[in-house]
């Protein structure tokens, strides 16, 4: 099979799995950046005022197809109760990321990166999520430092999530690329292979957990992998033909 130009990422339990989210933790980090607090607040209090705005944010947009940005959660939170920070909201929601979840690399994907840069894949990222591209950026060079992603589109920065169809719009934009130059890889059939396929991209479904495909799965012309390992084989060109 021909070969894209480029393949977008999805990053949640796709490149990278992050799980037990450890809230105290972050409220620490946060605390020992406060210069001012009026009202005397104890880590508790600050970790609360957070965690309750951000829940609530949430809530109110759930079902909507939009997204929260944790940098303005934060702002809001902190402006109701009168405290500042000795550092800017971006580097804050960097630090409550780091702090409070830390990564785990998905089996194979760095492997698959350093192929991509051989062979001369372009590579980048669309993600639902609450953190920053920029954030995210920082994060995946940490972990997955041979990566040379182009651009990095995270729903918090666009408003909406996959598998509304502008974000893959924006970003074969941004790669000047037309659709049929392009493969997605992402776990969620739905956000992914659906989102992809409607604007014309290539979708690669990452099924490491060996899920059952949903009812309308013959509707789409896609690609099911079960590890990385897999999609390097077809990239080798020694892989089945999707």
């Amino acid at each position: 099979m021909k070969l894209p130009e480029m393949i977008i990422f999805d990053y949640g339990d796709t490149l990278m799995r992050e799980k037990n989210v450890d809230v105290q933790s972050a409220a620490q980090a946060l605390y020992s950046h406060i210069r001012l607090n009026p009202d005397a607040l104890d880590e508790e209090e600050v970790c609360s005022a957070f965690v309750e705005l951000y829940l609530k944010a949430q809530s109110a947009v759930k079902g909507s197809g939009t997204d929260v940005h944790v940098a303005d959660v934060a702002r809001l939170a902190f402006a109701g109760t009168g405290i500042e920070l000795d550092i800017g909201y971006d580097e804050c929601e960097l630090l409550v990321w780091n702090s409070a979840v830390k990564g785990e690399i998905l089996p194979g994907a760095g492997a698959v990166l350093k192929l991509l840069n051989e062979k001369g894949i372009r590579s980048a990222v669309i993600s639902n999520i609450s953190f920053s591209g920029e954030s995210m950026r920082r994060r995946l060079n940490e972990y997955l430092p041979e990566n040379r992603f182009e651009f990095i589109i995270a729903s918090c920065d666009y408003v909406f999530k996959k598998p509304e169809l502008l974000l893959f719009e924006a970003a074969l934009k941004k790669s000047g690329l037309s659709a049929e130059s392009v493969w997605f890889c992402g776990d969620s059939f739905n956000a992914d292979v659906k989102g992809a396929s409607a604007a014309g991209i290539y979708p690669v479904w990452y099924n490491s957990g060996n899920r059952k495909p949903p009812d309308d799965a013959e509707k789409y012309n896609y690609c099911e992998i079960r590890s990385f390992a897999e999609l390097e084989k077809i990239l080798r060109g020694d892989g089945e033909n999707a």
